[in-house]
């Protein structure tokens, strides 16, 4: 996963400073003033009395109401939740718990679903005979599992009914749909997230649940024995930032306030999970007054961290504020868009640090200064290790699991007759639509009955078109009767720019007019609920007019933290979005009415004779030179190591590009990639960061400047400088000889893997898919040596299918050998031999007789870690 919004939102929001804030009554007053069904909801809440749950619930929710639920959360849908919601109001919750964490009808960025009822009803019965609510909470996340397991998917959020229906989803949809299924049940239920691991590249949501008189915290869809027992709770005590968010605005005291802003309440957790450092930072009074007079009144300060190869955001200070910080070492950054200031702070468990950023900080943007972020290794151990799961009910849901994937599996299989459809197809298209088999659908007739319903080979390419242009989410949110209609909008404008002299090839009809898919919207059936504008006598008219009527009809408003991007036709019937949304809802008229239309790095763009910048709120063009315009130039990127080229350096790991924008890193979704490519316009900063084994991590930050129709060179280094070496880095776990002769009585055999192997010892789950999949880069190599593969997974089974999605498939990798063992295997042995187990997963190499690479926990580097062993083995050879 990239970023979710979750964490891009949240982020970004600075304290709210009105010297008068609107009441509760007043907030929901200007909730029914934009919203759709806003009368009938208003008659509705007359009908209620005043002191009555209900009353107080629909207020709440009301009150905090973010935009596209504006749109999409009628009076039918808000009388559900909040009728649902007042039955689970008990005694044994603290009353501002049940309003704060069971009445809200969302989580995040998810769309709005009647998720309450069914839930419930599912739920009730599975609950009978539970001891306390921790055994609730635990019935809870086993239905959640059943439902649904961890698989990477796109950026934006399913509902938890979309999460069910597909049955994968990514951390935060499963932290989602555990939410909702526990709220369903009556229990307080929040999301709790790192916006970025310290250690390594990623990030984490999961779940906390408020039982038995506190919160705990539980992996959603991934059931333990206990609460506060977790695959995560070693990389939690490490993280950096920990937060835990609840719906609307409150007083979350006794816990630590981070933020109250944009209609959420975010709580530093980090001391919940490990023991912090307090940093206190400044700006010195020179550097604020710079500052001041170049950017803005409050310049803020930013703590960030090396991940996904550039920096990246944990958290934002005003000067003079404290924060709790789990151990190790931050970059503090303060600026403009084109001046950075840069500190690296560092802590301790239990330490105050006081820091003040001032001009002698000014990072030379140009000579790219390297500098070490680093952090300590250690994890802690599960705060319980109670065991209050009988193996009748690990079996029950087990056998569920497999109830439901083979379900799944029927509706997405080919019928003979469906077979022979698609064998028919002539031989480029039956190849496309056969890879279309391969992503996320719903049932295979949904997308059948689409093809028999494009009779001829136009039409067939049209379908095909629209299908690849969709995300992994959009044939879960859309029948095959809207997807019909989508592709009939599309071709009845196909040649209406003909009238005013603009004929568009059929390619650039199928890539920019014909997709619903814009950018991080839910899918809907936007084409419908649009206007078509009249045409005026010639193309550039035609376009100045669609613009201007679009920024007549819509205003731009604030982002809040809740609620999903709107789509096209919401943003349209409110005539309000935020800046993200009026983007992609001019686009979405704009191919309405036939224009080629695109969403691009953060800027909506439309074609006549060539891709043009269009302004949303002003309803123009975008001059040439004038930022958002669509000017692009040539851009060389290089890493080297060594001095030498480095075409193995990665994307999103070893490298990236960003704007700066007040002394922050933003990255609007660009791709880059080494060598020469087109790039936009203007000012960047380039980075390169370099992490080795145990997380710790050196980086650089180069600027450069593209210029139109003109070639941009720039290069940084990843070699690290001086504060590491090999030695024992690459090896953690004691006597690893020992450890793996343990494995042998129970695990090994019948495999002989040899005398050079990797072993990768896991539990199914996120951190073995995420490192699966990064063994898959460095399989190739492995395979060159001669290096047998041993995957063994604490399972029922061997892991075969998630081996064959990351590419070690028993056709192309036959030197893999997937087993698995009970799990309480690993347990047994500690107990019998008096000697405990690291943490999963464990990887070990094995090279010429000896262990080169041992090491345990969640480290989605293992790859570049493996790597880097090779190339010095190699070195050592010559």
């Amino acid at each position: 996963m990239r970023r979710s919004l979750l964490i891009v939102l949240l982020l970004a929001a600075l304290p709210l400073r009105a010297s008068a804030e609107p009441t509760l009554a007043e907030r929901v007053d200007a909730t029914l003033a934009r919203h759709l069904d806003g009368a009938r909801i208003a008659a509705w809440l007359d009908t209620l009395p005043q002191d009555s749950l209900e009353r107080e619930a629909a207020n709440w929710i009301l009150a905090w109401l973010p935009l596209s639920d504006c749109a999409a959360l009628d009076l039918p849908l808000l009388r559900e939740h909040v009728e649902l919601a007042a039955t689970t109001h008990s005694d044994a919750i603290p009353h501002a718990l049940w309003l704060h964490y069971v009445v809200p009808h969302r989580v995040s960025q998810e769309p709005a679903q009647p998720w309450r009822a069914r839930f419930r009803a599912e739920l009730l019965p599975r609950l009978e005979g539970a001891r306390d609510m921790e055994d609730v909470a635990l019935a809870v996340n086993r239905w959640c599992r059943e439902q649904a397991t961890f698989t990477p998917t796109s950026g934006r959020d399913m509902g938890p009914l979309g999460t069910v229906e597909r049955g994968v989803g990514r951390c935060e949809e499963e932290m989602i749909l555990t939410i909702c299924a526990l709220r369903a049940a009556g229990l307080p239920a929040r999301s709790c997230s790192t916006p970025y691991w310290t250690f390594t590249d990623n990030n984490h949501a999961w779940v906390e649940v408020w039982a038995d008189g506190r919160w705990h915290y539980l992996g959603g869809c991934e059931p333990d024995r206990c609460l506060d027992r977790a695959w995560f709770t070693g990389p939690a005590s490490r993280a950096g930032f920990v937060r835990s968010t609840g719906y609307g605005e409150f007083d979350p005291a006794p816990e630590p306030l981070y933020r109250r802003a944009d209609g959420a309440t975010a709580i530093n957790s980090t001391a919940v999970y490990g023991t912090p450092f307090t940093l206190r930072a400044s700006l010195s009074p020179g550097l604020a007054a710079t500052l001041e007079v170049a950017e803005r009144d409050d310049p803020p300060l930013n703590v960030n961290v090396l991940n996904f190869g550039n920096l990246r955001g944990l958290a934002r200070m005003d000067s003079g504020d404290a924060l709790a910080l789990g151990p190790g070492e931050y970059a503090l950054t303060a600026g403009s868009d084109s001046a950075l200031y840069l500190r690296v702070v560092s802590g301790r468990p239990g330490e105050r640090v006081d820091v003040t950023l001032g001009e002698e900080d000014r990072y030379d943007l140009d000579a790219a200064p390297g500098f070490w972020l680093r952090y300590p290794e250690g994890d802690a151990t599960p705060a319980r290790d109670e065991n209050r799961v009988t193996p009748m009910q690990e079996g029950a849901m087990n056998r569920a699991v497999r109830a439901h994937a083979a379900d799944r599996a029927k509706l997405r299989a080919l019928d003979a007759d469906e077979q022979a459809q698609v064998d028919a197809l002539p031989p480029v298209q039956r190849a496309r639509f056969t890879a279309l088999l391969a992503t996320p659908f719903p049932r295979a007739s949904a997308l059948t009955t689409l093809l028999a319903a494009a009779g001829d080979s136009l039409a067939r390419e049209d379908l095909l078109a629209w299908l690849e242009a969709c995300d992994d989410k959009d044939l879960f949110e859309l029948s095959p009767g809207q997807i019909a209609a989508e592709l009939a909008a599309g071709r009845a404008v196909r040649r209406r720019l003909e009238a005013v002299g603009l004929t568009l090839p059929d390619s650039l009809y199928r890539q920019a007019v014909l997709p619903d898919r814009l950018h991080y919207e839910p899918a809907t059936d936007w084409r419908a609920a649009l206007p078509l504008l009249p045409l005026a006598a010639d193309a550039p008219a035609s376009l100045d007019a669609l613009l201007a009527a679009f920024a007549a009809r819509t205003t731009s408003v604030e982002a809040t933290y809740h609620g999903a991007p709107l789509s096209p036709d919401q943003c349209w019937r409110l005539g309000l979005g935020t800046d993200a949304d009026l983007r992609v809802a001019l686009v979405g008229l704009a191919r309405r009415n036939g224009w080629p239309a695109r969403v691009r790095n953060g800027r909506a763009e439309v074609w006549l004779d060539g891709w043009i910048g269009v302004d949303p709120s002003t309803g123009t063009r975008v001059e040439e030179g004038a930022p958002g315009a669509a000017a692009t130039g040539r851009l060389d990127l290089a890493v080297t190591w060594g001095g030498a080229p480095y075409p193995a350096a990665e994307s999103y790991r070893h490298f990236n590009v960003a704007r700066l924008e007040d002394g922050a890193f933003s990255s609007p979704w660009w791709e880059p990639v080494l060598g020469e490519q087109d790039w936009d316009a203007g000012d960047f900063v380039f980075s390169s960061a370099n992490r080795v084994p145990g997380g710790s991590v050196y980086g650089r930050l180069r600027r450069f400047h593209v210029s139109p129709d003109s070639l941009t060179t720039v290069s940084l280094p990843l070699d690290i400088g001086p504060g590491w070496e090999p030695g024992e880095a690459f090896v953690n776990v004691d006597e690893p000889q020992r450890l793996l002769d343990r494995l042998a009585g129970g695990l090994l055999p019948p495999v002989e893997p040899g005398p050079d192997c990797l072993l990768f010892i896991f539990a199914p789950g996120e951190p073995a898919t995420r490192m699966i999949e990064a063994l898959g880069h460095v399989r190739h190599r492995l395979r060159g040596r001669g290096v047998a593969l041993v995957f063994a997974a604490s399972s029922e089974a061997a892991p075969t299918d998630l081996l064959d999605a990351a590419g070690f498939g028993s056709t192309d990798c036959t030197d893999c050998f997937p087993v698995h063992f009970s799990k309480d295997f690993m347990e047994t042995q500690a107990v019998a031999q008096g000697q405990p187990w690291p943490d999963l997963p464990i990887v070990m190499l094995k090279l010429n007789g000896g262990f080169r690479y041992c090491r345990s926990g969640f480290d989605t580097a293992v790859d570049q870690h493996l790597n880097l062993v090779l190339d010095l083995e190699e070195a050592a050879a010559r």
